[in-house]
């Protein structure tokens, strides 16, 4: 006979007792499935990204300057509407069909020759300078006398060409006369024709 190798001891034979105690282990246990999915724990989710704050209109309006800074674009000043001046208004000037400021039966009145003069002034062979310090002067004293009409003679100069009668309309239509003639008109060949002006003044103010 064979001696018995000492590292492999003998197997117990089963016994009725461990057999009882197998089968009341496998009662206890429960099969498990891979297709069976484990309840989930119920987590709450916040998202990452919040969501966007409601655009305030100052802060709008910061950017948009902003990005106009860096862009170069300047954008257009509003349009502002400021009330006229007086030294805005410029007396009707009929020879050039202008007839603003005075009403058609006065105007026709006015170029027609038709109204009372009230006052005249030679300024025929004057210089620029004296001329025009002249008709300042008789214009005022007589807006302050509460003359409505006045004729301006100025000369035709050669070929029509005179400096004064070019110079004087223009000077009629700058403060501060501007704000003492409402209208101006090349006299009737009886006054003077085109060497000569009808002048309708305002009406002097009530103090």
């Amino acid at each position: 006979m064979s001696k018995k190798d000492k590292r492999f001891p003998a197997q117990r034979p089963n016994t009725d007792d461990d057999e009882t105690v197998w089968r009341a282990v496998t009662k206890t246990v429960t099969a498990y499935h891979k297709d069976i999915a484990l309840p989930q724990k119920k987590t709450s989710f916040i998202s990452a990204q919040p969501s966007p704050p409601k655009p305030d209109k100052k802060s709008a309006s910061a950017l948009a300057s902003r990005a106009m800074k860096t862009s170069g674009v300047v954008p257009a000043p509003p349009k502002t509407y400021m009330p006229l001046q007086p030294a805005d208004f410029r007396p009707a000037d009929f020879r050039q069909g202008d007839y603003a400021g005075i009403d058609r039966s006065n105007a026709r009145r006015l170029r027609q020759g038709r109204m009372d003069i009230d006052d005249i002034i030679d300024l025929h062979g004057m210089t620029q300078a004296e001329a025009q310090t002249r008709l300042r002067s008789f214009i005022q004293r007589a807006a302050f006398s509460g003359n409505r009409t006045v004729l301006i003679i100025t000369g035709k100069g050669r070929a029509g060409q005179g400096i004064l009668r070019a110079r004087v309309p223009e000077w009629l239509k700058e403060p501060p006369l501007s704000q003492l003639v409402i209208a101006i008109s090349d006299a009737q060949p009886g006054d003077g024709g085109t060497g000569a002006l009808y002048v309708r003044l305002k009406r002097k103010s009530r103090q």
